[in-house]
């Protein structure tokens, strides 16, 4: 059921509708069903339109024209939805203009501050390579409407609510998994009443960052899809789903840091210059308790190996796996509990996997500042995705020789050049965040699928199922590198009813069209002299292979980073 977003009213009053000249009589709503977008002026007895605008010029202020029916006027700026990029009448409000909403966590101070800025600076610096040129095929404006979601659930998921009743298409994030899941599922209200998601209000939904396998799950075929469908069991077949990622499932991710591992591990057991290797080593996995965190613990507590055996035979003697909870819910971010540090700290760990994402860095400077053994015993530490940020490299300080972690991606060439086009736009230390944290070449490439999907429309409306369904226009023939310079050979092939091979910034995207999903390239990034951020060690993956624990040709100094 969706929200009351196209539904119709009965007994309405004449005052404040379009009266269609020709409209049948009536008694009720139900004496005009044959006629859309219409219900019954019980006072005329005619069958009126519940459309107030047609365009945008009819509205004022901060308001466009809702696309969908009812067309009403409704504000741009609504709850946590208030930005517009680019912020000029021209573009946002031209009848022309293809509308995609952003909900990341933008709020200043917050842990999760960097991964949100990026994911949006990300989506900027691609708006604006269209828009140099008058947008998409030189006539389709692109502008974000940008949400802050702080880093929580609740809000994003009430942030795709908002952006749905404004009326856009697709919405790129949320930033992490247990919120993409809330916000396509929808989830009850304080009193237990269903509110619908994202997929029942018909929005597409490309996440740059989650990663949790439970995103793969989500029922999230288009019920507008369905619906124009009719009784026909072959179009119904062929509807899309609307949730999909630039980020790769952490199965793959997790096998890449259980792989790494063990590239490690010779070397973890002489730290510290020791001249013979430790008897026997001690893990800890440390970890979020979202689906983020509980998932891709349980991917390295599987794969992992230690010690000459599986992860699972040292349970409870070598190796520990224990989640952390939120010392103070009431308080925005993840609060870290003491008791988890000494929990910790108590094992006397040779690793510690710290698995979360913008509070890992006060995880890890809790447990350096609380280690009362030899310094040359300190442990080494394996971050995901959400531990790489500023934050966490500063926290780490002299530690950061003994940190690692994993990002889906590889330094390519594609997202060389996205570097150089962010950080010029956006010069390191003017914001936070930065074109090297998770998502933000997603958040690029995510934009650049959008508007060439559009292209793939042609005259077809603009609905969320024919954006999602042109995906599948993208992932073979012609290769189109993402940037200002594809723009124009990917018009010229999509116009022309044929296919390209869209390689991002993020990786290669080969889209898996049932999934939504692509496999990606994982990379060891380590933390620099500077602790701004992590940087690329060119260590990486194959996410088709990782299974076969096999590095990329080439990649033979598994434990080097570039600043050793």
């Amino acid at each position: 059921m969706l929200v009351a977003l196209a539904s119709g009213a009965g007994g309405v009053a004449s005052c404040n509708l379009i009266v269609d000249a020709s409209s049948d009589s009536c008694e009720s709503d139900e004496d005009c069903v044959n006629r859309p977008n219409t219900a019954c002026d019980t006072e005329k007895k005619v069958c009126v339109s519940l459309d107030e605008c047609q365009s945008n010029s009819e509205c004022t202020g901060d308001e466009i024209c809702r696309p969908f029916s009812p067309r009403v006027c409704v504000s741009t700026k609504q709850g946590n939805c208030q930005q517009r990029y680019p912020d000029d009448e021209k573009i946002w409000r031209s009848d022309k203009a293809m509308l995609i909403g952003i909900t990341s966590p933008i709020l200043p101070g917050l842990p999760d501050e960097a991964t949100g800025v990026s994911v949006v600076n990300g989506a900027k610096l691609a708006v604006d390579q269209f828009n140099k040129d008058n947008g998409v095929e030189g006539e389709r404006p692109l502008a974000l409407i940008i949400c802050d979601d702080q880093g929580e659930r609740g809000p994003a998921e009430e942030n795709g609510r908002t952006l749905a009743a404004i009326g856009v298409q697709s919405i790129i994030g949320p930033a992490f998994s247990g919120q993409t899941v809330d916000t396509a599922n929808g989830t009850p209200d304080d009193t237990g009443a269903e509110r619908p998601g994202t997929v029942d209000n018909d929005v597409l939904l490309i996440s740059t960052s989650a990663t949790s396998p439970l995103v793969t799950g989500i029922d999230d075929v288009s019920p507008g899809c369905l619906k124009s469908c009719g009784n026909d069991a072959q179009c119904q077949a062929a509807c899309p789903g609307l949730v999909w990622r630039t980020s790769p499932s952490d199965e793959i991710q997790g096998r890449a840091l259980s792989a790494y591992f063990a590239k490690m591990e010779s070397r973890i057991a002489l730290r510290g210059g020791v001249s013979t290797a430790r008897p026997e080593l001690t893990v800890v996995v440390l970890y979020k308790n979202d689906p983020y965190g509980d998932l891709l613990s349980e991917v390295i507590r599987t794969t992992l190996k230690v010690n000459g055996q599986d992860a699972t035979l040292q349970q409870g003697s070598t190796f520990f796996r224990q989640v952390y909870e939120d010392a103070d819910p009431n308080v925005d971010g993840v609060q870290p509990r003491q008791q988890d540090i000494d929990d910790a700290l108590a094992k006397n760990p040779d690793a510690v996997f710290l698995i979360g994402t913008g509070e890992v860095g006060s995880f890890l400077e809790m447990i350096e500042d609380g280690w009362t053994g030899a310094a040359e015993d300190r442990p080494f530490y394996f971050l995901a995705d959400g531990g790489l940020s500023t934050a966490t490299s500063v926290a780490a300080g002299p530690a950061r020789h003994r940190v690692r972690g994993t990002i889906p991606g590889t330094k390519s060439a594609n997202f060389n050049a996205f570097t150089g086009d962010y950080l010029q736009k956006f010069p390191a230390g003017s914001d936070a965040g930065g074109p090297n944290v998770f998502g933000a070449a997603g958040a690029y490439d995510a934009v650049f699928l959008l508007a060439y999907s559009s292209v793939v429309a042609g005259d077809k409306p603009l609905t969320s199922w024919q954006l999602a369904s042109g995906f599948g226009a993208l992932i073979s023939g012609q290769r189109i590198d993402v940037g200002a310079t594809g723009i124009g050979p990917a018009n010229a092939s999509l116009q022309q009813g044929g296919t390209v091979d869209f390689v991002g910034a993020s990786g290669e995207l080969q889209f898996d069209t049932k999934t939504g999903e692509a496999p990606s390239e994982i990379q060891i990034w380590c933390i620099p002299q500077s602790l701004a951020g992590g940087e690329p060690s060119n260590i990486y993956y194959d996410g088709a292979n990782i299974v076969n624990d096999a590095l990329d040709p080439g990649d033979d100094a598994a434990a080097a980073c570039p600043f050793e």
